[in-house]
């Protein structure tokens, strides 16, 4: 308030010195006049910055040890012109202006303080492959760590999220920040068709060396299995035989049925050049229609599905394939191939790209699973084959224990 009092004083008393002599000496007694007005007209400007250094600095108010009441009741009558900066001020000071002294001077207001930005809370990216590349407004923002990535220090405003991976189609998401508040976006992309389909035939290209198919024909392969035959039929009820399981490629496949003695009893023989299944038993043998039925199916499912013969069958067919794209860490890998019969898939180990099952799902609501662990590398043959039709409730299952063959 001193200060602004101060201020207001001085404007008044440089107002007044510049009213006209007619003006003031209305204001005044008339024997006053005279003398007032040219009072009044000879007052100096107020003082400015350079000329109240000077000031300071002759009047040797540092080193001086008389008093500065008569600077300071000078400068009172003139005023001061300027609003002092803080490096004025320190100028000033140093040059010996006493505190009483820059009390007078008007201090220039500081700049406001601009306001503090404000930000959103953390935006979470969640991802699918799990080391994509994120992006946000078009800057690489980094790779995720298992399928997530956290970002802060961003405006409150819409902010676009890319994420992009090698063998992928990127995928762009916008999400609206508000200051203050978290946020979530979950991106999955879709392998690109084009990389998925040349995966797709590398690993196909691997299965064929695997199964020695040449392309042309059927590879040698000649084994023979023993297990159990499990088959589960409309009223749940399950018979199980003993059986062989005798691999003559690139002839024919054939599934004898033992005895308790292990003797031979009934046999079923596809014969892949007349795709055609034949039947027969030993002549003390009555055939069981049952049997006879069963055991045809499940040997010419079998011969369809045996993985030398699907895989002549593929190079033979128009075939869409599709694998997953390099660098993918998934076991078993899988190969997925679709033709007009069906659809199949490969599930491949992935440092052997041997099979650890195969299975099969046709139009006619069949499905074939084999399974391939357990086996020593030299055989490539199912431990496991599972026959499910779903339309007839039933179920075929060969359990193998024992592999004897040469590749």
């Amino acid at each position: 308030m001193r200060h602004i009092a101060y201020v207001i004083g001085c404007s008044v008393a440089i107002f007044v010195s510049a009213l006209p002599a007619t003006a003031t000496e209305n204001a005044q007694p008339k024997s006053r006049r005279s003398t007032a007005a040219v009072k009044q007209r000879q007052l100096p400007p107020p003082i400015g910055y350079d000329e109240l250094l000077t000031i300071i600095r002759d009047a040797d108010l540092k080193n001086s040890i008389v008093s500065p009441v008569g600077i300071i009741q000078s400068i009172r009558q003139r005023c001061i012109g300027f609003a002092g900066t803080p490096e004025q001020l320190q100028e000033l000071r140093n040059a010996g202006a006493p505190d009483e002294l820059l009390l007078l001077i008007p201090k220039t207001a500081p700049f406001p303080e601009p306001p503090k930005p404000r930000y959103s809370g953390v935006l979470t990216i969640n991802c699918s492959p799990a080391d994509c590349n994120v992006f946000v407004n078009g800057r690489n923002r980094g790779k995720a760590t298992n399928g997530v990535f956290q970002i802060s220090g961003l405006r409150p405003e819409e902010t676009w999220v890319e994420v992009r991976r090698d063998g992928y189609k990127s995928s762009t998401e916008s999400v609206f920040l508000e200051a203050d508040k978290p946020a979530n976006v979950q991106i999955s992309l879709n392998p690109d068709p084009v990389v998925a389909e040349r995966a797709g035939i590398e690993l196909l290209l691997h299965l064929l060396r695997n199964f020695g198919v040449s392309g042309a024909a059927l590879g040698s392969n000649s084994l023979v299995a023993s297990g159990v035959l499990s088959l589960t039929v409309n009223a749940g009820e399950v018979v199980q035989r003993d059986v062989l399981v005798e691999i003559g490629l690139p002839d024919s496949i054939r599934v004898v049925t033992l005895s308790g003695g292990r003797k031979r009893q009934c046999a079923a023989t596809y014969k892949l050049s007349a795709k055609a299944v034949e039947f027969g038993c030993e002549a003390r043998k009555s055939p069981d229609e049952a049997l006879k039925h069963e055991l045809e199916r499940c040997t010419m499912m079998l011969a369809r599905h045996y993985p030398s013969v699907v895989l002549e069958s593929l190079l033979a067919s128009k075939v869409r394939l599709s694998g997953p794209v390099p660098g993918t860490l998934a076991s078993p890998v899988l190969l997925r191939a679709v033709t007009s019969e069906g659809t199949w898939q490969f599930g491949l180990n992935k440092d052997s790209y041997r099979p650890d099952w195969i299975a099969f799902t046709g139009p006619d609501n069949v499905t074939w699973t084999g399974e391939y662990a357990g086996y020593q590398d030299r055989f490539v043959f199912p431990h496991k084959i599972v026959i499910h039709d779903q339309a007839n409730k039933s179920k075929t299952e060969f359990s193998f224990h024992r592999v004897d063959g040469k590749r």
